[in-house]
């Protein structure tokens, strides 16, 4: 698991995530989970930004390990 790197362009990180072969999933503190390729889930994800603590607390998770290319630019690998 992962979690976003501080000072990221969302929009960017986003494009990315379209290209990634598997599934891209936000993880929040509080359980709530976003799949990143779906639009509804990207524009939720966006307005978490206006709560930075939103996004520093919660986990990136990827399906595909070799996503993790595609994303490691945005990414910091998390213990556990």
């Amino acid at each position: 698991m992962y979690r976003l790197k501080e000072e990221i362009s969302h929009p960017v990180f986003l494009q990315k995530v379209k290209s990634c072969r598997g599934s891209v999933t936000f993880a929040s503190a509080e359980g709530d989970m976003l799949n990143l390729k779906s639009a509804l889930s990207q524009f939720m994800f966006a307005a978490c930004f206006t709560r930075p603590e939103l996004v520093r607390d919660a986990e990136i998770r990827l399906t595909e390990q070799t996503d993790y290319e595609t994303l490691k630019d945005f990414l910091l690998e998390t213990e556990g």
